[in-house]
């Protein structure tokens, strides 16, 4: 014989049947799962597209920058030594390129003897023509006159002297 006790708990609480459905299997995705997926790959999509395009802008930028100092220094070596007159030019284009100008002009030097010279280097759009990329050097050289007006008194007083 088989007896069962019931205790208070079980009388305040009786048990409930539950009523489980089987669990179903999954066998692929829904309509919605696949939207939200592609919806975040082509935004994610985007922005990496405009990423990659403004950074080989910048890119494209900084290596015209380059290129201008490059040859804004080497302009200037030129004209300090003497390979180029030491005349102010403006917008003279540089004989491998025309899209890229150098100008040459004095400043007003703060001591004597010396002459302050700035060349200026600038890189033009092909098409619309505006500038791309400038770049300029300042720097302090004795006047060449000071040269010549020696040279003179020179010859002049060897000239006196025979």
């Amino acid at each position: 014989m088989i007896v069962h006790l019931t205790t208070t708990a079980d009388r305040r609480y009786p048990r409930r049947a539950t009523h489980r459905r089987p669990a179903r299997r999954r066998r692929g995705l829904t309509l919605l799962e696949v939207l939200v997926s592609l919806a975040i790959f082509l935004g994610s999509l985007a922005g990496l597209g405009q990423l990659i395009s403004t950074g080989s802008s910048a890119a494209a930028k900084a290596q015209l920058q380059t290129q201008a100092a490059l040859r804004c220094e080497s302009k200037l070596a030129e004209l300090v030594a003497s390979f180029e007159t030491l005349q102010a030019t403006n917008e003279t284009a540089f004989d491998d390129d025309d899209l890229w100008k150098w100008s040459v002009a004095y400043l007003d030097s703060p001591h004597v003897d010396l002459l302050s010279i700035e060349v200026r280097v600038t890189h033009e759009n092909s098409v619309t023509r505006d500038v791309n990329a400038e770049y300029s050097l300042q720097r302090l050289i004795r006047d060449p006159q000071l040269y010549l007006d020696a040279a003179a008194e020179e010859a002049e007083a060897s000239a006196e002297a025979e």
